[in-house]
């Protein structure tokens, strides 16, 4: 039997604030399902909370991870089916593992396919590997992309039109659980460099950095700006992309819009607001004239919220 899973994480941590799973037969008879929210019993990061419109206050009475683990059957499901997943083993694998793990659960020997693996071994071409172009290659409807449910339905859906369109099923391998965590922080956002693994903020220019790293680092040198410390005059510096906003470009221009008119007098550089690409200069700038960091995304959120 096959286990078509998603889920959707609350932050960069990987810890899961929403759940499904669709258990199929070898014949491709759908014989359960399951989907949920899940209370990740932690702090909700604002990119996390743009992508897939799941808040705090949706979550709050809902089960934790290692009640859904019990309650729904994922634990025995997890053994017995093999587990398929776009990305699974720099996403999903990953995101249960690590919510597992904060109430003391180890996860169990896994067999997986990984669907994105499935695209590159079948000669999909590079660039037209996530789930919503492989959808749109076999005009499979994705109704609400990064609804975990929805996104599990279309694993299901491309999987098997993989299988009859090239003839090839691959061999589940046992995902390897020692891998440390830190290189399988990831999600379906995109990064700029798609040679490697892919992370939910991006990277920073020219490395193999997770921009979810640099925050860490960032934070540990008084660096990270945080909402209760975002004030006028807010003069600000962009680099890097925040996508819903499109290119470099358009990213500056919008953040230059918003401080033109609400930024005051200040000439000198306040905050720098980064993104997926963002400059190795720029950091290095930042951290040499002490100015604080915040995300492209942030900026936005804050702002909105001062608009109002």
């Amino acid at each position: 039997m096959y286990l078509f899973y998603d889920d959707e994480t609350a932050n960069s941590e990987g810890r899961i604030c929403s759940a499904a799973a669709i258990v199929v037969r070898d014949d491709r008879t759908v014989v359960d399902h399951f989907y949920t929210l899940v209370d990740p019993e932690c702090e909700f990061d604002d990119h996390n909370r743009w992508r897939h419109g799941i808040a705090l206050s949706n979550v709050i009475g809902k089960p934790t991870f290692d009640e859904v683990y019990s309650r729904t059957g994922l634990a025995d499901l997890l053994e017995r089916c093999v587990f398929v997943a776009h990305n699974a083993k720099g996403a999903d694998l990953y995101h249960i593992k690590k919510s597992l793990a904060a109430y003391g659960i180890d996860l169990p020997p896994v067999r997986c396919i990984d669907t994105q693996e499935m695209a590159k071994a079948v000669g999909i071409p590079e660039g037209s590997r996530s789930l919503e172009d492989i959808c749109a290659r076999y005009n499979i409807i994705l109704r609400k992309h990064h609804d975990a449910y929805e996104d599990a339905k279309a694993c299901m859906a491309i999987f098997f039109h993989m299988v009859d369109e090239f003839g090839y099923t691959p061999e589940p391998e046992e995902w390897d659980r020692s891998i440390d965590d830190s290189e399988k922080r990831s999600s379906s956002h995109k990064s700029k460099q798609s040679n490697l693994p892919e992370c939910a903020l991006g990277r920073v220019n020219g490395s193999r950095q997770p921009i979810e790293d640099l925050l860490e680092e960032l934070e540990n040198e008084g660096l990270r700006l945080h909402r209760e410390d975002f004030a006028a005059p807010y003069k600000v510096t962009v680099s890097g992309v925040y996508e819903p906003l499109g290119d470099s470009d358009a990213n500056k221009k919008a953040v230059g819009e918003w401080v033109a008119k609400h930024g005051g007098a200040d000439k000198n550089v306040r905050y720098l607001a980064i993104g997926d690409n963002v400059g190795q200069r720029k950091i290095e700038d930042a951290r040499k004239k002490r100015i604080p960091v915040l995300l492209i995304s942030e900026f936005f959120d804050w702002a909105g919220d001062l608009d109002e």
